[in-house]
């Protein structure tokens, strides 16, 4: 059910960053957009990496990704109150 959630919220995404171009207030909602669909790649690809990794070790390309998608996470929230605002 998430992969599914996901993959609707990056199909949306992704049509949103073709379609926003323009003036300040569209640049700020294609921003949230592209956040999104980062965010979902980086989920996609923690998804695929833990998949043929064994073991809990620092080297381990899950945690890495795992580090990225917290961090855009944290970010998100930035870009979407200047298009809230807008």
């Amino acid at each position: 059910m998430a992969v599914a959630t996901r993959t609707i919220l990056m199909w949306f995404a992704f049509a949103g960053v073709l379609e926003l171009k323009g003036e300040p207030p569209i640049k700020y909602k294609r921003r949230v957009c592209l956040w999104i669909l980062l965010f979902g790649l980086t989920e996609y690809a923690t998804d695929t990496m833990s998949c043929f990794w064994i073991g809990d070790v620092i080297y381990n390309p899950y945690f890495w990704l795992d580090s990225i998608v917290s961090i855009l996470f944290v970010l998100m929230p930035l870009s979407l109150r200047k298009a809230v605002r807008q």
